[in-house]
């Protein structure tokens, strides 16, 4: 299947499908390679191609809720900076979303609410810190600190939680416990 075929496919709803040149123009406008790539086959377009393909599908539903398991999982550090970038525009436009995500640096620069996993079990919940941050730095990328080693990035996860993450140039990021 073509990637415009692929985007077709989201419109099965009867409003959605009333609506889908609209959708399919707000998808191009999201993701403009997509456009360029129409009448390829969606499988031979790259790792992060096709996750904008999926992303496109659902909101060629006309979605109220939008949910993503790892979007970031394989992709150039690039095209995880931009997924993420479409993930805060399409949630500023009034889309709620969930996303499930270990890239939690990236993840908690977007969150309003944020859910610490252990095991299966919610261990620690509430809002990311830096709200006020973000304004500064919206791509909400920790800074080096002062007394770390070069490199090496620290940033409190959850307010009141005890955790934090740590992440390095390559963005390799890990959570520890205070």
């Amino acid at each position: 299947m073509t990637v415009e075929e692929n985007l077709e496919i989201g419109c099965y709803a009867p409003a959605a499908r009333a609506r889908r040149s609209q959708s399919l123009e707000r998808v191009y406008a999201t993701f403009p390679i997509l456009r360029e790539r129409r009448r390829q086959l969606a499988g031979s377009l790259s790792g992060g191609q096709q996750q904008m393909v999926a992303i496109g599908r659902a909101l060629m539903a006309m979605p109220r809720l939008l949910l993503l398991d790892e979007p970031s999982l394989g992709l150039a550090p690039q095209i995880v900076d931009q997924v993420f970038e479409v993930v805060a525009a399409i949630h500023a436009e009034g889309v709620a979303v969930l996303l499930v995500e270990q890239n939690i640096v990236q993840a908690f620069a977007i969150a309003a609410r944020a859910y610490v996993l252990e095991q299966g079990r919610i261990v620690r919940r509430g809002r990311p810190v830096g709200a006020r941050a973000r304004r500064a730095n919206p791509r909400g990328l920790p800074r080096p600190a002062v007394n770390q080693p070069a490199g090496l990035w620290t940033r409190k996860c959850c307010s009141g939680t005890g955790y934090r993450a740590e992440a390095n140039e390559s963005r390799i990021i890990r959570l520890v416990s205070k």
